[in-house]
C-alpha cells in the first residue's frame, strides 16, 4: 500500500535586440525609490510606524529586481507588448537589464519559503478530522522526523467515508448506488484497497494538523512512510523534511554601519530644476540642418555587408534626441548636418541580439527636425510646473525633497548593510534541496529571459566581463544570502510574534499596485488568481522584522552622526521635524 505524500514545492514563473545601445546598466525601475529609484508614497499608506515605515518603503524597491514571482509577472506585462521588431528588440534589451540582476540587491522576498505567522503556534481544532499525536525528532539543524500516531478508532470516520465512496462507484445488483453494504464492498475490490483508499484521502489532513501541533515550519516536501499499519490496530506515519535552522542572532548592540552623508549640493538642485524644464520644454519645426540637442524623427534600415536587409533590424517614425548616444554607434555623426528629407547611409555594428558584433551598413532617414526650447527658471515657470508662487520658494522645495529622497537612500543603505552583517555572522546552513531547487529556477529564468531579448548566454556575459564560471559563483552566492535572509527575519517574526492586520495588508497591496503601474482592482484581481497573497503577507512580516533589526543597530554616517531611523517616516520626513525644524 503506497500511500500519498503531500507537501508543497515552491514553483517559479519565468520573466521574459539589435539597435540598442548605451544603456545605463542601473535604469530606474518605473516610480523610483531608493538606491536610484523614485517613488511617491503617501505616508500613512506604508505598514509600520517609525523606522519601519522607511525600511518598508526601501524594502519594497530593492526586493523586486531578483526573481520574486509577483515581480516577474509584473515586468512581463509592462515588457511584452507587441511592436515593430526595432522597437521590440530596443525594449527587450532595455528590459532584460531589469529583469536580470542589475538592480540593487534584493536579499529577501525572492524565495518562496512559507512564512512562519501562517501556521498558529497552539493546535487548531478541525472539525471530521482525527486528532493525532505528533512528535518531532532533529536529523539535521535543517531536516527532521515527523512521527504520527492515529488510534485506530479516530481512523475509523475515514473508513467509513471511504466505504461510501467506493460503494458509489461499484454496481451491485439488489443495491442502489451508494448503498452498497461494507462486507459487499469487501468482497468486490477488497479490504486493503479500502484501507489504502482511506489512509491516502486522510493523509494530507493528519500531515496538516502535525505540523500545527509541533509548529515545524516545513522548506520541502516531505517523505513519507507508514511505518505501522495493521487492520484493526494503531496507525504510524513517519515524515522527513527540510525545515529552517534555528539561527544563533548576533547581539544587535554590537551591529554598526555607516551609510553615505545626506548631502544635497547646488548641483544636484539645479539638475533637478533643469529636468523639470525638460519636461516642459517646446519643440518647434526648423528648416535647418539637425543640430546637438535637436529631437528628431528617424527612419533606420540596416543592410549587411552584401546589401541585402537584415531581418528585423529596421524602424519607421522613430523619436530620437541628437547627442544622446542610446541607440547605434555612429548615429549622432551621421545626422548631424542633415536636414528633413535627407538620409545617409554609415557604417557600424549591430550591438544586440544573436547578430550582436556583425558588420552592417545602416541607412538613417531625417523625417523631420524640430529644435528644442526650455523655459526659463522665472516665476512664470514656477507657477506652470509647481503650486509655488516665487522661484525662491519652488527652489527651497526641491532641496527640502532631494534631502528628503538622500534620508530614505540612508534608509536602504542602512537596511542593506545591517542584514548584510548579520549574515555574515551567523552561521546559517541551507538545505541542498531547498539551494539546488532555486539555482535551478534562477538559471531556468535567466535563460528564458534572454531567449526573448535574442540573446545568448555567451552574448549576456561578454556584456558583463563575466566568465560563465563567475557567474555561477555569483548567482550562487546571491542565492543562498537570499535564504538565509529570510531564514533571519522569519525567526524575528516568530521570536517578536510579529502579526499584521487586514489593514496593513490592504495597504501594503494597493503600494504595491501603485508601484507597479496597475490598475488596483486589476492588481488585486491578478495576485488573488495567482495565489499572491501569502507573499504580500510574507512582505509585510519580514520588512517589519528587517524595521526592528535596523533600529537595534548602530547607524552613523560618514559624518560621524547618529542617525534617527527611529523617527523616519516613509516620506523621508522626521516624525518630530514639525516641531525641532530639523531639516537634516
Amino acid at each position: 500500500m503506497e500511500p500519498r505524500s503531500t507537501g508543497r514545492r515552491a514553483r517559479r514563473r519565468p520573466g521574459t535586440g539589435v539597435f540598442q545601445h548605451g544603456v545605463a546598466s542601473g535604469d530606474p525601475l518605473p516610480h523610483a525609490v531608493l538606491l536610484g529609484t523614485r517613488v511617491t508614497v503617501r505616508p500613512d499608506a506604508v505598514p509600520g510606524s517609525g523606522v519601519g515605515e522607511a525600511v518598508d518603503v526601501a524594502w519594497e524597491v530593492s526586493r523586486r529586481p531578483d526573481f520574486g514571482t509577483l515581480a516577474a509577472d509584473e515586468a512581463n506585462e509592462r515588457c511584452s507588448r507587441p511592436e515593430g521588431a526595432l522597437e521590440r528588440a530596443i525594449r527587450a534589451r532595455r528590459c532584460l537589464h531589469e529583469r536580470l540582476e542589475r538592480r540593487p540587491r534584493a536579499v529577501v522576498a525572492d524565495v518562496r519559503l512559507e512564512p512562519a505567522p501562517w501556521r498558529p503556534t497552539t493546535p487548531v481544532a478541525h472539525p471530521g478530522v482525527p486528532h493525532v499525536k505528533s512528535s518531532t525528532e532533529s536529523l539535521s539543524p535543517t531536516r527532521v522526523k515527523l512521527t504520527i500516531e492515529v488510534p485506530f478508532e479516530e481512523f475509523k470516520p475515514n473508513l467509513d467515508k471511504a466505504y461510501k465512496q467506493i460503494g458509489g462507484q461499484i454496481q451491485v445488483p439488489g443495491f442502489r448506488k451508494g448503498k452498497v453494504p461494507a462486507a459487499i464492498v469487501d468482497q468486490r475490490v477488497g479490504r486493503d484497497a479500502v484501507l489504502s483508499e482511506a489512509v491516502n484521502a486522510a493523509l494530507p489532513d493528519w500531515y496538516r494538523q502535525a505540523l500545527e501541533e509541533t509548529n515545524v515550519q516545513p522548506l520541502s516536501q516531505p517523505e513519507i512512510d507508514l511505518t505501522k499499519f495493521a487492520d484493526g490496530e494503531d496507525i504510524e506515519i513517519t515524515a522527513e523534511l527540510d525545515v529552517r535552522p534555528e539561527l544563533d542572532l548576533p547581539d544587535l548592540a554590537d551591529i554598526t554601519v555607516k551609510v553615505e552623508d545626506a548631502e544635497v549640493t547646488a548641483e544636484d538642485v539645479t539638475e533637478q530644476i533643469d529636468a523639470l524644464r525638460e519636461r516642459f520644454a517646446t519643440t518647434t519645426d526648423v528648416e535647418r540642418p539637425a543640430a546637438d540637442g535637436d529631437a528628431l524623427t528617424i527612419d533606420l534600415v540596416a543592410k549587411d555587408k552584401d546589401g541585402e536587409p537584415i531581418d528585423g533590424a529596421e524602424a519607421n517614425a522613430m523619436p530620437y534626441t541628437v547627442g544622446s548616444g542610446v541607440l547605434l554607434d555612429g548615429l549622432d555623426d551621421a545626422v548631424t548636418g542633415l536636414s528633413a528629407g535627407e538620409e545617409v547611409t554609415f557604417s557600424t555594428e549591430l550591438v544586440g541580439g544573436e547578430l550582436k558584433g556583425t558588420p552592417v551598413d545602416v541607412t538613417v532617414t531625417v523625417v523631420d527636425v524640430k529644435e528644442r526650447t526650455l523655459p526659463e527658471l522665472d516665476e512664470e515657470f514656477v507657477q506652470t510646473a509647481s503650486q509655488f508662487d516665487t522661484v525662491e520658494e519652488f527652489t527651497a522645495d526641491v532641496r527640502e525633497r532631494l534631502v528628503r529622497g538622500k534620508r530614505m537612500e540612508q534608509a536602504g543603505q542602512a537596511r542593506d548593510l545591517v542584514l548584510d552583517e548579520i549574515i555574515g555572522k551567523v552561521e546559517a546552513p541551507v538545505p541542498d534541496e531547498l539551494l539546488a531547487a532555486e539555482l535551478g529556477a534562477r538559471r531556468e529564468q535567466v535563460a528564458q529571459q534572454l531567449a526573448q531579448a535574442g540573446l545568448t548566454m555567451e552574448n549576456y556575459l561578454e556584456d558583463e566581463g563575466q566568465t560563465a564560471e563567475e557567474f555561477d559563483a555569483e548567482l550562487e552566492r546571491r542565492t543562498r544570502d537570499a535564504i538565509v535572509a529570510q531564514f533571519v527575519l522569519d525567526q524575528v517574526v516568530a521570536e517578536q510574534e510579529i502579526g499584521l492586520d487586514d489593514t496593513e495588508l490592504s495597504q501594503h497591496i494597493m503600494q504595491r499596485a501603485q508601484q507597479s503601474g496597475q490598475d488596483p482592482n486589476a492588481y488585486v484581481q491578478h495576485i488573488m488568481e495567482h495565489n499572491h497573497v501569502p507573499e504580500m503577507v510574507s512582505e509585510v512580516l519580514r520588512g517589519k522584522a528587517l524595521a526592528s533589526l535596523v533600529e537595534g543597530a548602530t547607524v552613523t554616517d560618514e559624518s560621524g552622526n547618529d542617525l534617527r531611523l527611529s523617527q523616519l517616516r516613509g516620506d523621508g520626513t522626521y516624525a518630530d521635524e514639525e516641531t525641532d525644524g530639523d531639516d537634516a
